[in-house]
């Protein structure tokens, strides 16, 4: 097999093994593994939650919107969103727009948990970034942002239309 060939192996395995990686460490801090206590499936929930809000929906995200993006249900989600609304970490509002529809927003206290794991994280790139030049270290960042914002382009959705 040429080198060429296999770079995008090379390129995954990387990746998978970084973010694995510094996930491990924040596992590994009593502050994040014995407060969170949720399942990958309620995280994967509030990370959707967080990037719609975030990038399309700041009012907050309609159920049938976060059940396409998850790929389930939406009575799923709904039984998803009621456990996470009951430990605090999700809140309800009703759509102005609506009065029959409920969106969906990270709690208070949720935002407060992610700023904290946030600090870790960025702490953990920071020591990453001392040990490059700071321009490779640039070039690493900004090729990331690109393909992270090209990727809906590279790799369409089957679940979420856009």
């Amino acid at each position: 097999m040429a080198a060429t060939e296999q770079l995008p192996t090379r390129f995954y395995k990387a990746l998978f093994t970084l973010v694995d990686d510094m996930r491990d460490r924040a596992g590994e801090r009593e502050e994040f593994s014995n407060s969170w206590k949720i399942t990958v499936q309620q995280l994967r929930l509030l990370r959707t939650v967080e990037r719609l809000t975030r990038t399309k929906s700041p009012d907050g995200v309609m159920l049938k919107t976060l059940a396409e993006a998850l790929n389930v249900t939406p009575a799923a989600v709904s039984g998803m969103v009621e456990t996470m609304v009951k430990r605090d970490y999700l809140q309800r509002t009703q759509a102005e727009d609506d009065r029959r529809s409920v969106r969906i927003k990270l709690s208070d206290y949720c935002c407060n948990k992610i700023q904290v794991l946030d600090s870790f994280f960025r702490g953990i790139s920071e020591k990453i970034a001392s040990h490059m030049p700071e321009d490779e270290f640039l070039q690493i960042v900004e090729s990331l942002e690109k393909l992270s914002g090209d990727f809906d382009d590279m790799v369409p959705s089957r679940i979420y239309k856009h």
